[in-house]
């Protein structure tokens, strides 16, 4: 789950105890229920209740339901981070990559002018291809 800086500061003792458990128990907390939570951090269930709906949550039942959402996208971040990065390096030392790139600069060389996009936030990286290009005679469109 992802806490806010003012959530996070907010937290007197107790909840940032719960917190921490919570955190580092991820799975386990999933499969229990509020008694067997508040069990485990020495609290009442009233607390958990109380924890739960500072964080923005209607109860313990959806508590654990953003839980589970924030570890699956955890998880899918990981395998995808680390599968790209992989697949990507594979690919770029293949020959096929490399004539590409070659190909590619072919077309750029051999260009009067050519478009540059950059959607969200590669668009800072198209301004500055633009304008690098723009510095050793090519007109750029971005």
């Amino acid at each position: 789950m992802d806490f806010t800086f003012a959530q996070l500061s907010s937290f007197n003792e107790t909840e940032a105890y719960i917190y921490n458990y919570v955190m580092q128990n991820k799975n386990q907390v999933l499969e229990e229920s509020i008694r067997e939570l508040a069990n485990h951090v020495h609290v009442s269930t009233a607390t958990i209740m109380r924890f739960c709906k500072k964080i923005g949550c209607s109860g313990f039942t959806e508590f654990k339901y953003k839980l589970k959402e924030s570890l699956a996208v955890e998880t899918y971040e990981q395998q995808f981070t680390e599968f790209s990065f992989g697949e990507f390096m594979k690919h770029v030392n293949t020959h096929k990559y490399s004539e590409s790139i070659q190909k590619a600069g072919k077309l750029i060389k051999d260009a009067d002018s050519f478009y540059i996009l950059g959607l969200g936030p590669f668009g800072g990286i198209a301004k500055y291809m633009s304008h690098s290009f723009t510095q050793i005679g090519y007109y750029c469109y971005k």
